[in-house]
């Protein structure tokens, strides 16, 4: 399930959390944001992964890093199970050009998003 919300910051909304978490009660596995410009938290509920927000992947908005840093989710199954996801990271260059983070980059960037998540 992929929300187009109205959020643009990392920070989800509690009108954005109710819903994403909604549709993971009514058992969606994975529930994702496409909406955010800033990349946003996430969760687990239920069995099931929220990410609130992925952030800019094809966008020039080069005004601040965080309009900059985004996910690209990696969701496995395997005979029709939900085996894990991946969390690969990348930064936008040069308007739209996403390339993936350093090392030092990526700990930053997950420390904030985790942070943010409470975790």
């Amino acid at each position: 399930m992929t929300f187009q919300y109205k959020s643009i910051t990392t920070q989800s909304t509690y009108e954005e959390k109710a819903d994403f978490r909604r549709m993971a009660e009514a058992g969606a596995l994975i529930v994702s944001g496409s909406q955010a410009h800033e990349s946003a938290s996430m969760e687990f509920l239920n069995g099931a992964f929220i990410h609130y927000g992925l952030g800019n992947l094809f966008f020039d908005q080069m005004f601040s890093l965080e309009t900059r840093e985004l996910f690209v989710d990696r969701h496995v199954f395997y005979n029709g199970k939900y085996i894990d996801s991946e969390l690969l990271t990348y930064v936008n260059e040069d308007f739209s050009q996403p390339r993936p983070m350093t090392g030092l980059e990526r700990t930053k960037f997950l420390e904030k998003i985790f942070k943010v998540a409470g975790w």
